[in-house]
């Protein structure tokens, strides 16, 4: 078993050794396992193609959710299985997933994973296998990714605590939302789902799945700093559904403009560009390892 490890070191105090001991124990049950490095964007894409290129039978990601979206991008439309070991800061696929948060507990897991064939999403022509959001969390987002620092120092803190400041001075920018071609809507912010969990251990599309034909879209249609609190508040609590102002759909095919302006877009928990933007679910794209329990 040829094996591609791709490894993000920023992904995590003690990442390096965290990873160097999930490649000594794949190398332990027989595999052979090349370990390489990122160093900036990008590169997990590029060292996934080198993988295709050398026909590797396996390429785990090992890093944030970040990484697995430049790994799953080189790997789409291929028969070669996407191994993943979580090693960042919110983990939303292993969650979704029943991957161990646990490097080596991951790592041994993936010896007896079985494959399974799932869906992506599409983002014009960016893959994700999360899920993408326009409004109030893109711009969350893109504004830690202008200081890097803090997300590593503060992990998931730094989203709260940017998310907190932000609502005092956010100006939000009116979204149109065509489904399908055929039901426009209008709102403030907007989640396209492909899975269900968001930012960690949070459900903003609760009814998603990899395995079903549509993604799911949930749109926030109050844009005052006081519906940003009132949202907040029910997605912890895991009732936002039950708002009269918040909008559940299923459908194939998103547009999405801004009204007024360009809305910052985020992928998979990295910020994406600004729409306008186009998302579409892709059947069958990619091919992934999970654990014995959840290949169903």
């Amino acid at each position: 078993m040829k094996v591609f490890l791709i490894a993000n070191p920023a992904a995590g105090r003690s990442a390096r050794r965290k990873v160097e001991q999930a490649g000594d124990l794949l190398a332990g049950s027989g595999w052979s396992v090349g370990l390489h490095w990122t160093a900036q964007r990008g590169d997990a894409t590029e060292l996934a193609r080198q993988a295709v290129s050398e026909r590797a039978d396996l390429v785990v990601a090992v890093g944030g959710d970040g990484t697995l979206n430049e790994v799953a991008h080189a790997l789409a439309g291929t028969p070669i299985p996407l191994g993943v070991i979580p090693l960042g800061t919110a983990n939303c696929f292993a969650l979704e997933t029943g991957i161990p948060l646990n490097t080596r507990q991951a790592a041994r897991a993936l010896l007896s994973a079985r494959p399974k064939r799932i869906h992506l999403g599409q983002a014009n022509e960016s893959y994700f296998l999360l899920m993408a959001g326009i409004g109030f969390d893109a711009d969350i987002v893109y504004r830690i990714e202008q200081n890097l620092l803090s997300k590593k120092r503060l992990g998931k803190l730094a989203y709260v605590s940017q998310g907190f400041l932000h609502v005092v001075h956010y100006a939000p920018e009116r979204l149109q939302v065509v489904l399908d071609g055929q039901e426009e809507l209008e709102g403030y912010s907007v989640v396209v789902g492909n899975t269900r969990y968001f930012g960690g251990r949070f459900m903003i599309t609760p009814r998603a799945g990899f395995d079903k034909a549509e993604l799911d879209v949930c749109l926030f249609q109050g844009g005052r700093r006081a519906d940003m609190f009132r949202y907040a508040w029910n997605i912890l609590r895991g009732r936002h559904l039950e708002q009269p102002d918040v909008l559940y759909r299923k459908a194939k095919e998103i547009e999405v403009r801004a009204a007024g302006g360009q809305a910052h877009v985020q992928v998979d928990g990295d910020f994406w560009g600004t729409t306008p933007v186009r998302f579409r679910i892709v059947p069958d794209a990619l091919t992934v390892l999970l654990p014995q329990q959840n290949e169903s």
